[in-house]
C-alpha cells in the first residue's frame, strides 16, 4: 500500500483494545504508532501518555517489574520536553501558538503521571512525587462533566484521563494520591473504577452515597447505575435509570449507554418495548450511525416482522462493517423468515468463517434452519455453538438435528449427556420427551433401556 499509515489508526485500535481488555495488545499498538515516522518527528502526547498508562498497568500484574516502570519513566520525560518545548502534534503545525493552553494542560498532566510514578518508585512523601504534585496543580483545564464544565488541574484530569482510557487499577492508585478531587467526582471515580472491575456489588454500594451528594439534574450517577443494573442483569433497572437520564437531558447518552440501553429493552422482549428499543436504535443512528446501531434496529424490526425495514437497516449495517459477524447472522434469520434460502446460506457461511462466537445466536440461527428443514447446516450451526459453551439447549437441538438427518446414534450419545449433565435444568417435559427419544433409538439399535428418572 503506497499510503502512509496514520499514526491515529494505531491509536485508536489501541484504546479499543483497551476497552475491549487486550492490554497487552494495546502495548503493541501504542508502540507501532510511535515507530511511524510522522509519530518520530512529533510523538502524539495521547499515546506516550496511555503507553505510560499501560506500564504502569504491567507492572501491578504477577510478570510486572522495574524495568516497566523505568520505559514509563522515560516515555512520560519525553512527552514533557515535547509539550515544554513547544512542540506541536498537530497536522496544522502553524498554528502551535494558538494551541498552547492544551499544550499547558498537558504538560500538568505528565507531571500528574510522573506524580503517580515516582509514588511507586520512592515513595508518596518523597521530593522528587511531591515535586511533580506541586508542578501538577499549577495549570486548570476546562472539561465537561455531566450538564456542567468544572475546572480541574492535573492530578484529577489524570485520573478522568485514565478511566477514560479503561485503566481502573491504575486510576485507582491515581484518585488514592489526588487530594484535589471533589468528594462527588471522587466517589463517581471510585463507581466507575469498580464497573471497569466487575466489582459490581461494590459499585452499587458505592453509588448509594453518590446519590445522597448529587444535584436532582446531574445524570452521570444514573448512567452508571443503568450500566450496573444492566452488567447484574436486571434489565428493568437498567430501563428505569436509562429512561431518567433522557428524561433529564438525551444529549448526555451517549453511544455506549444507548446501545446498552437498546439492548435492556430487547432482553425484556415485549412488543412495547421492543418499539421503544426501536426509537432508541433510531436515536443512535441519527447521533452516531454505525454498523452496533443499525444492527439493532434490524433486530428489532425482525421481531415486529417489518421485514423490509430490517433489510434496510442490515444493509447499511454490512455496508459500515462488512465483517460484523452478528451483521451476517441477522441477515441470515431474516432470509430464512422471508424464505431466501439461497441468501440464508451465503450469510451463514460468512457468519462461520468470521467465527461468531455468540452461542445465544448461533442457537437461534440454528432454530431457524430446523424450521426450515435444513438440519445438516442447523447441525454444523449447533457444533459450533457447543464449541463456544455447551448448555443444555444446544445439546437438545443438535441431537434433533442428528436424529432427523438419521445419524441416531449419535443423538443419542447427545441426548445422554443432555440428561447426566443438564438433566437438572430442563423442564420435566423436555426430560420426558429425550427418555422417549432415547428409548426409541434403543428399540432400533438393540440397546439397554434408559434408567428411569
Amino acid at each position: 500500500n503506497s499510503e502512509p499509515v496514520q499514526p491515529t489508526l494505531w491509536h485508536d485500535y489501541g484504546q479499543f483494545c483497551l476497552r475491549t481488555n487486550m492490554v497487552d495488545k494495546a502495548e503493541e499498538c501504542f508502540r507501532e504508532e510511535l515507530q511511524l515516522p510522522s509519530a518520530r518527528e512529533s510523538s502524539s502526547f495521547d499515546t506516550l501518555l496511555a503507553l505510560a498508562g499501560v506500564l504502569l498497568t504491567q507492572s501491578k500484574t504477577p510478570k510486572g517489574n522495574k524495568y516497566l516502570l523505568d520505559q514509563a519513566e522515560v516515555l512520560l520525560h519525553t512527552a514533557l520536553r515535547q509539550q515544554e518545548g513547544g512542540e506541536d502534534n498537530s497536522p496544522a503545525g502553524g498554528e502551535q501558538k494558538e494551541q498552547a493552553p492544551a499544550g499547558s494542560a498537558n504538560t500538568s498532566l505528565c507531571w500528574a503521571m510522573l506524580a503517580l510514578l515516582y509514588s511507586k518508585t520512592k515513595g508518596l512523601n518523597s521530593d522528587a512525587c511531591q515535586n511533580c504534585v506541586f508542578k501538577a496543580a499549577q495549570e486548570k483545564r476546562q472539561i465537561s462533566m455531566g450538564n456542567a464544565t468544572i475546572e480541574v488541574d492535573g492530578m484529577t484530569h489524570l485520573v478522568f484521563c485514565l478511566l477514560d482510557l479503561s485503566l481502573p487499577q491504575v486510576a485507582a492508585d491515581a484518585l488514592a494520591i489526588c487530594e484535589s478531587i471533589s468528594p462527588l467526582d471522587s466517589l463517581l471515580c471510585k463507581v466507575q473504577t469498580h464497573y471497569l472491575l466487575r466489582e459490581y456489588s461494590e459499585a452499587s454500594e458505592v453509588l448509594a452515597e453518590v446519590f445522597e451528594l448529587c444535584e436532582h439534574d446531574d445524570v452521570r450517577p444514573f448512567v452508571l447505575q443503568g450500566k450496573i443494573h444492566y452488567k447484574m442483569g436486571n434489565f428493568q433497572g437498567a430501563i428505569g435509570s436509562f429512561t431518567h437520564v433522557m428524561s433529564i437531558n438525551a444529549s448526555a447518552c451517549t453511544l455506549d449507554v444507548l446501545l446498552i440501553y437498546g439492548k435492556a429493552l430487547l432482553h425484556v422482549g415485549t412488543e412495547g418495548s421492543v418499539k421503544t428499543a426501536l426509537d432508541v436504535f433510531v436515536f443512535a443512528c441519527q447521533k452516531c450511525p454505525c454498523a452496533s446501531t443499525w444492527l439493532g434496529c434490524a433486530q428489532c424490526c425482525i421481531y415486529l416482522e417489518d421485514f423490509a425495514n430490517a433489510e434496510i437497516a442490515l444493509t447499511e449495517a454490512s455496508v459500515l462493517d462488512a465483517k460484523n459477524a452478528k451483521v451476517w447472522a441477522y441477515t441470515c434469520i431474516l432470509s430464512l423468515k422471508v424464505g431466501r434460502f439461497g441468501v440464508a446460506e451465503s450469510a451463514l457461511e460468512f457468519v462461520l468463517l468470521e467465527n461468531l462466537e455468540d452461542a445465544t445466536l448461533l442457537n437461534v440461527i440454528a432454530k431457524e434452519l430446523a424450521a426450515c428443514s435444513m438440519h445438516r447446516q442447523a447441525a454444523q450451526v449447533l457444533r459450533k455453538s457447543l464449541g463456544v459453551a455447551s448448555s443444555g439447549e444446544t445439546l437438545k437441538l443438535l441431537g434433533d438435528s442428528l436424529f432427523l438427518l438419521g445419524s441416531k446414534l449419535e443423538a443419542k450419545t447427545l441426548y445422554d449427556n443432555l440428561l447426566s449433565e443438564h438433566g437438572s435444568d430442563i423442564g420435566s417435559e423436555t426430560s420426558e420427551a429425550v427418555r422417549k427419544q432415547i428409548e426409541s433409538i434403543n428399540l432400533e439399535f438393540g440397546l439397554a433401556a434408559v434408567p428411569a428418572a
